[in-house]
């Protein structure tokens, strides 16, 4: 997660518990600038942060994440940390991946006190407030050295723009990146009707109560004893791929997205047991991460939703509304799509509400 390409977003929103802002703001006055441009506003955020990041020698950012309210708050941390994530020399952590180290942590976990945040060793933290009076809109971004809690950085932004999506999708109440809006369906399969719109498949496959799943493994050469189930339509183009899926305890399942069969394609794989998650690309039988693995906490027995972004070569997953992870690879412009399932993990993982849209 060093890198994040332009078209993804980290749906964040940024606070914290148990640091003392008043203290450390008295000691250095607010920087106040006014825009008519959100967009340019949070390009100059990101790069001041980062340069006063790494002046200090801060090279690991915390990103808490509050699962409600302020949604404005978050929709602006979206946009924010995509142009963090960019940086390679800034390490950013979320609150998720601290779900994902150890269970059960809370917000009220992160305090100076915290040794998991010692042995992650987070050196900064950031925040933001957003207010909104007579039609105009103040952005107040505060960077925090941590655990000392000293104040780093402190600006306000008086965003005067109405017009441009990012406000209008802010004011409006849809919180989208106009380049994450959903194009026409090309395919979409709800398993409600009948024989499914699935196409080929290796191993075993059936609709049970509405979503689909996997009775048993395929006898093809597939690495890892994966059922594969692909869609009858060729991906040729920047497509968005969602859906639902329900893994039951120590199960795996995923997707195929671009390739020219389940032996040598781009899959983004959902791991249970290992609470983990990220792009694999699989080579006659032999597979790799294209980048480290990412940690997430998946709920067992229900559905969570995902979105996978594919943009040219860079790939973006989305897990129940946030972004996860993405990479960059060449290795196929096109192919078919598929959903898979470990028949060697834990059963069931349920498929539900496919649609590929372009």
């Amino acid at each position: 997660m060093k890198k994040f390409f332009s078209v993804a977003f980290c749906c964040l929103v940024i606070m914290l518990l148990g640091c003392n802002l008043e203290e450390g703001a008295s000691k250095m006055p607010v920087k106040l600038s006014t825009t008519d441009n959100l967009v340019q506003t949070l390009d100059e955020v990101s790069y001041e942060i980062i340069s006063e990041s790494l002046k200090i020698g801060k090279k690991k950012l915390l990103i808490p994440a509050v699962l409600a309210s302020e949604p404005r708050v978050r929709f602006l941390a979206e946009e924010l940390l995509r142009r963090l994530y960019q940086n390679p020399r800034l390490t950013t952590y979320s609150f998720y991946d601290l779900t994902a180290k150890k269970n059960g942590v809370t917000m009220a976990d992160l305090n100076q006190d915290s040794p998991l945040l010692s042995e992650m060793g987070i050196d900064s933290l950031l925040l933001l407030e957003l207010k909104e009076k007579q039609q105009e809109l103040t952005l107040t971004v505060r960077l925090l050295g941590y655990p000392q809690s000293e104040l780093i950085l402190s600006n306000k932004y008086l965003i005067k723009d109405q017009t441009s999506a990012l406000v209008t999708s802010m004011i409006n109440g849809t919180y989208r990146h106009p380049l994450s809006l959903v194009g026409s369906v090309a395919w979409e399969e709800d398993f409600e009707q009948g024989e499914p719109n699935i196409g080929r498949m290796y191993g075993e496959w059936f609709v049970q109560q509405g979503q689909y799943t996997a009775r048993g493994a395929s006898s093809d050469t597939l690495a890892g004893n994966m059922a594969i189930s692909t869609a009858p339509l060729p991906i040729t183009a920047d497509v968005i791929f969602e859906g639902d899926c329900t893994l039951a305890q120590d199960g795996e399942g995923g997707l195929m997205l671009r390739g020219q069969s389940p032996e040598n394609a781009v899959f983004v794989t959902f791991n249970a047991k290992l609470n983990r998650t990220g792009f694999i690309l699989r080579h006659k039988n032999r597979e790799k991460w294209i980048e480290p693995a990412t940690g997430y906490q998946f709920p067992l027995n229900k559905p969570f939703h995902f979105k996978v972004i594919v943009s040219g070569r860079y790939y973006v997953l989305l897990l129940d509304g946030q972004a996860v992870t993405k990479v960059d690879n060449a290795d196929f412009g096109n192919g078919q799509f598929g959903i898979y399932i470990n028949a060697k993990g834990g059963l069931p993982v349920l498929w539900d509400n496919l649609r590929v849209s372009r």
